[in-house]
């Protein structure tokens, strides 16, 4: 018998993203212990590794692919094991021998050497160009307030209208305290570097931070320290509940060095620390947190440079239940490598926010990207075709099965409409599009989604933070958590199971969608769920 670490069936992703929960707290204890041994460093902390977020490092889900390889073949269910990347072949051959075979499969997650190789130094030549620009285009001398606050967060570059920016994060707190932006820039190759910068300049609608003093080109060089570094902690041993784990970490470790948050993160604490050196008065650093490498390290800066300021992690997405990082851990509260306090969006979000530290101290405040507003929705006339929304993936292969699992309900069911939203990213595609062969009536939206939701019966979706606009919609809803992955709904553990139903495959999409439709969903238990959008609760950010 087989076990495709690659492939994973729906009772064996279920039974991965039981273990993610049963191990979350030992995992963020094992990186606290890494964090110990070497968080003298700037670059140990500007790891993806040390940060926990698991969109930007594998070893938390690898960790637990093989916990459940070593359950199969205990179990007798395996006595083969396909593994999905060069770090799990190794440490399941070793922690599997004489119990069972190791392969290393044909689909793996990992890219050669040499492919790494090159996109590291790509990614270096595109960080120095964009380094260069900013210097070549920042004004010959930036003028500061006597006294204001920062907001870091993130610019995406295609967010710019000329000199308009659309910010799509920390909407509405734009004007409050004499509030600067520093950004960091996401999509930087959408646009020209000259047009980004001069947008940046010229902007008519926020104040950014943009001095020319703030950077040099020779900062870049701290981008080959940081991979030094990496290259000599990766001699060491990593032990996880006496398992051997130095292949997963290192390789993650490896795979770390091309990260972009990781260069954000050293270039922040250099650009604050020359900040400081200007003696400028700064009441309030707020930070946009997603638990990034990042967002560790600009936290870090913040608070070892500005003491005086209040420092806040904002979290602007609702914490997820697989993604770690935005939960701040023991060792990052001990070491002020986090923000001072964290903005949550309410109290049904606490016990997530302190799972790893009760120390942490919190905020609540509104979700800034969104007006929530609660909606009941009253029950459906028989009479009336049913209206199924599918918010699509932006990864490709998780798209096409929700489309095969609304495929499936549709044929059962003629007296249905299906409305296809596209992600962002994929804007204009087709059903052809994704691979889709079958033939589905289908009608597509855009724009924003509570313009979409609007006589909708149910949401399919797949790892989105919309799950919180349609439960607040009082629209039933499924989200499919896709095979070998970790999920999340972005949703209060205590209450998930009232919100949405979660499924493991487009069959059982097809399966639970007629039972979805039934009833409405009682979405009362949101009521005390989230903070009033008002500029008495925006002003919460800036409390000192």
């Amino acid at each position: 018998m087989m076990l495709d670490l690659t492939d994973l069936s729906c009772e064996y992703t279920k039974r991965l993203n039981e273990i993610a929960d049963e191990i979350k707290e030992s995992y963020t204890l094992f990186v606290d212990g890494c964090s110990k041994k070497y968080g003298d460093s700037l670059y140990f902390w500007a790891s993806p590794f040390s940060a926990r977020n698991t969109y930007n490092d594998g070893t938390y889900v690898q960790i637990c692919r093989t916990i459940l390889a070593k359950e199969a073949v205990r179990d007798g269910l395996a006595d083969t094991v396909i593994a999905g990347t060069e770090g799990e072949y190794e440490t399941l051959k070793k922690l599997l021998k004489g119990q069972a075979e190791v392969r290393l499969g044909a689909k793996r997650e990992d890219t050669g050497r040499i492919k790494r190789t090159f996109g590291r130094w790509r990614h270096f030549l595109e960080y120095s160009a964009r380094q260069a620009a900013y210097r070549r285009y920042a004004p010959e001398k930036y003028v500061y307030p006597s006294s204001f606050s920062i907001v870091v967060g993130p610019a995406i570059s295609t967010d710019f209208d000329g000199h308009v920016f659309n910010d799509r994060y920390t909407t509405g707190i734009n004007g409050y305290h004499e509030a600067l932006f520093l950004p960091y820039i996401v999509n930087p190759r959408k646009i020209k570097n000259k047009t980004l910068f001069e947008n940046i300049r010229n902007c008519s609608t926020h104040r950014f931070i943009y001095d020319r003093d703030l950077v040099r080109l020779s900062d870049v060089l701290d981008i080959i320290r940081y991979w030094k570094y990496i290259d000599r902690i990766k001699k060491d041993a990593f032990f996880y509940e006496g398992i051997d784990v130095s292949a997963i970490v290192c390789q993650n470790l490896e795979a770390g060095k091309s990260n972009s948050p990781a260069f954000d993160g050293i270039m922040m604490e250099k650009m604050l620390s020359r900040l400081a050196g200007k003696g400028v008065g700064i009441r309030n650093i707020i930070q946009w947190y997603e638990g990034r490498s990042f967002d560790v390290c600009t936290a870090s800066a913040a608070r070892k440079y500005f003491p005086d300021a209040s420092s806040v992690g904002y979290e602007g997405y609702p914490l997820t239940e697989t993604i770690l990082g935005g939960c701040v851990s023991a060792e990052q509260h001990r070491t002020d490598h986090a923000p001072a306090k964290m903005a949550i969006a309410g109290r049904a979000f606490e016990p997530q926010a302190h799972q790893f530290c009760p120390d942490v101290k919190l905020l609540y405040v509104p979700i800034l990207r969104n007006d929530y507003v609660l909606r009941k929705k009253g029950k459906k006339d028989n009479e009336l075709p049913v209206t199924v929304l599918v918010l699509l993936s932006y990864s490709h292969e998780v798209s096409l099965m929700l489309l095969k699992g609304v495929a499936g309900f549709a044929r059962q069911n003629r007296r249905c409409r299906i409305i296809i939203k596209n992600h962002p990213t994929n804007e204009g595609f087709t059903l052809a599009s994704y691979g889709f062969r079958e033939e589905l009536d289908v009608a597509y939206v855009s724009g924003r989604l509570s313009d979409c939701l609007e006589d909708v019966d149910a949401v399919v979706s797949s790892l989105t933070i919309s799950t919180v606009e349609v439960a607040f919609a009082g629209i039933s809803q499924i989200v499919m958590y896709p095979p070998g992955q970790l999920g999340y709904t972005c949703l209060p553990e205590s209450i998930r199971d009232k919100l949405c139903t979660v499924v493991y495959s487009p069959e059982e999409i097809t399966k639970k969608l007629p039972e979805c439709l039934k009833e409405p969903v009682d979405n009362s238990v949101l009521a005390d769920l989230l903070i009033e959008k008002t500029p008495e609760n925006v002003c919460r950010l800036f409390e000192r």
